[in-house]
């Protein structure tokens, strides 16, 4: 039987000698990572040279983790193809390379060449002989070469782009934008005048102005054209970079002249206070300051015409007439209604009347009509005569007999108590003009003189009068004093004034028989003693009322407001309603709309009903949620196929289920999907666990579990794949020292023997072959799988036994089963070193079994452990004999990596330590954490997962889980030569179980 033997070294710059190596053998320098063997003219030669370019790999091949035949570079390690090595292929451990270091191209060449994502089950970039280049994202084209140019599927984003010939976009049907112009702004399409870039004198761009928000056209040299958007939307027009016409909410807005044929206006048009503001007819342009220049045109049908500037020089004009409105000849000030001529007053209309300078003419001629008692006594009454010191009014003669005219007087009285009064008198003029008094003859008989008419006046208003029954005080009763109901009476459309006399501003109350009106400009109720307001009436703004001088209810131009809570045993709000402030719909607080939540509340066990019997109801109580039908079911319903129905974790940070119209259920643990219904029936992502089902076809992964491991239940329904535990009780579970027979009959012909399982080890070191109770030296045969073959055949009825030896548990290592055999040329006692096999001998003393000739032998009889490398035989045996030690090491527990670190922290200080390793040791740990606050029935999961550099830690931390509270936060840096995990506790208290999975430096 030939072998291949193995030698080693670890020295830097260590060469095996021709000495060193026989045929077939080699020498492997891990130090230099130099693979070395001896050729047929017993040269050294480097089967394999790390470092050097030369060295090629020219037979053998390897299987990688899929069972395929592949050659295995390390990382930073190069396939190079060349003389110069200029075509380099290497992985660095994140990115893998392919390189031309040379000046020469790098060419792919195929029919059809495909570039795939790492899945290699998607293209990236597909290139066609003949055909198209195709350029992908997510496996979707969007780009793709054509023999006129190239095809682009959705958007094209450019920093810049130059076309020289047409740009053709063919949106179909769809209303998405064609072009889109990404940036900070200003983002601008131009166009030339011309060929020259360089040359923008006449360029024209169309701009977006961020900083304005609007879209401009507007000349390369920055004089603005027109103008869109802004925040208000407006557009805009300029002419020679000064803006003409303006869009507004209300209307445009023209910044100079606007000449057109012909205008037809729906609203108002106004006009700004400037030199010919509006002008008509051919000679526009003309006019006065202020004026429309109407150039003998006309204006027909106007209803009204309003003049707000009162004064006179403003009004109507004539070339010696004016109308205008002024107190007085010249003051711009509101007043009387004036006609002057030549800048004379001649016509006055005031608020007591009309007056006329000059002579007053009826039918061409002077009016003639005379004034009996009643015309007198609306004269007294009128309130000009009252407001006035005196005047005397000209009366025609009515009677042949009095030959010269007659004047009607009114000389001013003052009272005692200061107020202005009036008294006629009647008097006859001669032709001189000297006036003499006329008596006075009242209907009813008997005649006053004026004289005695004066005295009467004076007395009247120099002493008290006392009425002694009703007084009325015109004909008419439309005023009156009734003294039996101590009340003055005003008759229908009758007015009682108070304030100012003649003036505005004032109060007035009447009746019109239907109705009564108070009439003021302001009005205030207030207490008695004028110290509180009671309620507030503004003739064109808000109305108010008060509550102890505090307004608690006011109007507004689009409803009402009030201050303070509104109590009502009911209330029908017609039309839409707007409420500032809070809401509270009943007296407990029940039902209530907060305005700072934007949100309506409903308490406590209160219900929100719907329906014509309100059969369904929503509710909370006893910190639940309730959704109840009391009629009928309850239906979930939407339209959106993409999304349909999700349940998730408020705020949306987790899903618990979705329900897609025409598509799957999909319900979630912690976030990971785990049930999913399919057009076939369901998908189960984890365990499934039932208390009792009958299920069709169900079939367990093979990768949950290995050969000869059976389904496992914890008798709580759950089932997974192990290993059934042997041992007493107290023991560990798993495997201890399982040891298979297997027994065979010798036919003297037969070599191979099949095994009932192979050993867990793969070595044929686990097996141990005995023949008629000798045992076999291990180099007598050799393990394929679960096939021993022997050198040569037993004779026939020969006993064969093949014990197999697993000694490897889930949980304990129980022996190290090692073989050493040795075949002395000489006479030898004691044996140590390097046996046949070149295995240098160790063991643990009292654990190892010694065989001579394949009889065993007995300690401290046969022989003696010197120590644990060397064993001494009571007698030399020579050539010829056989030894073999086999060394069972004493049990041990297996380290999987699984560290367990417990520990309880009593404070909430910040970055406290919970575990720390040697960062020259370990590069990356895994922990799995549980935080426990067992007080309050609080508990905290999460997983942790850190690497680190030796400087700086990188850190994630996912798969978290929280029953009631957040026990605390994560954190990790380097410490000298330990890399610390840190926690900051929210708790007191607090206990930290870890498991930590190691991986080496």
């Amino acid at each position: 039987m030939t072998s291949i033997k193995l030698k080693k070294s670890s020295v830097a710059g260590k060469i095996p000698t021709d000495s060193d190596l026989a045929h077939g053998e080699l020498a492997i320098n891990f130090q230099d990572g130099k693979l070395f063997y001896k050729d047929a003219s017993n040269n050294i030669k480097a089967f394999i040279d790390s470092a050097a370019v030369g060295s090629l790999i020219t037979a053998g091949q390897g299987l990688d983790s899929d069972g395929v035949k592949s050659v295995h570079f390390g990382d930073d390690e190069k396939l190079t193809f060349g003389n110069d090595s200029d075509l380099k292929i290497s992985h660095n451990g994140q990115h893998s390379l392919i390189q031309d270091a040379g000046t020469g191209q790098l060419r792919i060449a195929g029919s059809i060449v495909n570039i795939r994502n790492a899945a290699n089950n998607t293209n990236m970039i597909r290139a066609v002989e003949g055909g198209a280049v195709t350029l992908s994202h997510d496996g979707s084209g969007k780009l793709e070469t054509t023999s006129t140019g190239v095809d682009v599927t959705g958007k094209l984003v450019a920093d810049s782009a130059a076309l020289t010939g047409k740009l053709n976009i063919n949106m179909g049907s769809s209303i998405d934008p064609a072009i889109e112009l990404l940036g900070d702004g200003p983002n601008t399409i131009r166009f030339f005048d011309g060929q020259n870039r360089s040359v923008t004198t006449n360029a024209v761009d169309i701009a977006y102005r961020t900083a304005f928000n609007d879209l401009r056209i507007e000349r390369a040299t920055g004089q603005k054209i027109a103008e869109f958007g802004g925040d208000d939307g407006h557009a805009a027009l300029y002419f020679n970079d000064t803006k003409r016409l303006e869009t507004r909410d209300s209307g445009v807005d023209i910044t100079g002249k606007l000449f057109a044929d012909s205008a037809q206006l729906s609203g108002k048009l106004r006009l700004p206070q400037i030199t010919n503001a509006l002008e008509f007819g051919a000679s526009a342009g003309g006019g006065g300051t202020n004026a429309i220049d109407m150039n003998n045109c006309n204006i027909i049908g106007i209803n009204r015409l309003v003049f707000n500037d009162p004064g006179a020089g403003e009004g109507l004009q004539f070339s010696n007439i004016k109308l205008f409105e002024s107190p007085d000849d010249l003051s711009n000030a509101a007043g009387s209604l004036q006609v002057t001529y030549s800048n004379a007053r001649i016509f006055t209309v005031s608020d007591s009347g009309v007056n006329i300078t000059g002579n007053l003419r009826i039918n061409d001629a002077p009016a003639d009509f005379g004034l009996d008692s009643t015309n007198v006594i609306n004269l007294i009454d009128s309130d000009y005569v009252l407001n006035r010191s005196g005047i005397s009014i000209p009366v025609l003669s009515e009677d042949s007999s009095l030959a010269f005219n007659q004047r009607l007087s009114f000389q001013a009285q003052t009272s005692t108590d200061g107020v202005l009064e009036v008294q006629p008198k009647m008097s006859v003029l001669d032709s001189a003009g000297t006036e003499t008094l006329v008596n006075v003859n009242f209907t009813g008989g008997g005649g006053i003189d004026s004289a005695a008419t004066v005295a009467i006046i004076n007395d009247r208003f120099t002493t008290d009068v006392t009425f002694g029954g009703d007084v009325t005080f015109d004909s008419a009763n439309a005023v009156f004093f009734d003294k039996s109901d101590q009340s003055l009476s005003f008759g229908n459309n009758r007015k009682a004034k108070f304030g100012p006399v003649g003036g505005g501003g004032g109060l007035s109350v009447t009746h019109t028989g239907s109705f009564g009106f108070v009439d003021t400009n302001f009005m205030q109720i207030r207490n008695n003693g004028g110290t509180k307001v009671a309620a507030q009436f503004f003739p064109t703004s808000a109305q108010r009322l008060f509550h102890d001088g505090s307004v608690k209810f006011e109007t507004t131009d689009s409803g009402v407001r009030t201050f303070g809570s509104i109590l009502g045993d009911s209330a029908t709000i017609n039309g839409p309603a707007a409420i500032s402030g809070d809401l509270t719909l009943d007296s407990a607080g029940a039902v209530f709309f907060d305005k700072s939540d934007k949100s309506l509340k409903i308490g406590e066990n209160h219900i929100a009903k719907f329906g014509e019997n309100g059969d369904f109801e929503v509710k909370h109580t006893n910190g639940n949620s309730i959704l109840k039908a009391n009629n009928g079911p309850i239906f979930i319903q939407t339209n959106a196929t993409n999304f349909g129905v999700h349940i998730g974790k408020t705020n949306a940070s987790e899903t618990m289920g979705k329900f897609i119209p025409d598509g799957a259920v999909e319900l979630y643990h912690n976030n990971i999907k785990k049930f999913e219904t399919t057009d076939s029936g369901v998908t189960v992502t984890g365990s499934l666990r039932t208390d009792s089902a009958t299920i069709g076809g169900l079939t367990f992964p093979t990768a949950d579990g290995t050969v000869n491991q059976a389904i496992l239940t914890d008798g709580s329904g759950n089932l997974t794949f192990g290993t059934v535990a042997t041992g007493a009780a107290g023991g560990v579970t798993g495997t201890f020292n399982k040891i298979n027979v297997n027994s065979f009959t010798g036919d003297s012909s037969t070599t191979a023997f099949a095994l009932s399982s192979a050993p867990a080890s793969g070595s044929k070191n686990s097996v141990v072959v005995t023949v008629n109770g000798v045992v076999q030296h291990v180099n007598t045969y050799s393990l394929s799988g679960s096939t021993i073959t022997l050198d040569s055949a037993p004779e026939t009825g020969d006993a064969i036994e093949m014990r197999v030896h697993d000694d490897y548990s889930a949980n304990v290592n129980l022996r190290d089963y090692q073989s050493y055999v040795y075949t002395p040329s000489t006479d030898t006692s004691a044996f140590s070193g390097s046996d046949t096999n070149g295995n240098i001998l160790t063991y643990d003393q009292g654990k190892v079994e010694v065989y001579l000739n394949g009889s065993r032998l007995v300690t401290g009889l046969d022989y003696t452990e010197t120590s644990g490398t060397t064993l001494t035989l009571d007698s030399a045996i020579g050539s010829g004999d056989t030894l073999e030690i086999v060394s069972l090491s004493a049990a041990s527990i297996a380290d999987f990596g699984v560290l367990p670190i417990d520990s309880d922290l009593t404070t909430t200080d910040s970055a406290q330590i919970i575990h720390e390793f040697d960062r020259a040791t370990f590069r990356t740990v895994k922990y799995i954490v549980q935080l426990e606050h067992d007080s309050d029935n609080k508990y905290h999961s999460e997983e942790i997962l850190l690497s680190h550099n030796n400087t700086v830690v990188g850190m994630t931390t996912y798969a978290q889980v929280l029953l009631d509270s957040n026990l605390g936060t994560f954190d990790a840096d380097i410490s000298g030569a330990n890399v610390r995990l840190k926690l900051t506790p929210t708790k007191t208290n607090t206990s930290v179980k870890l498991r930590a999975i190691r991986v080496g430096a």
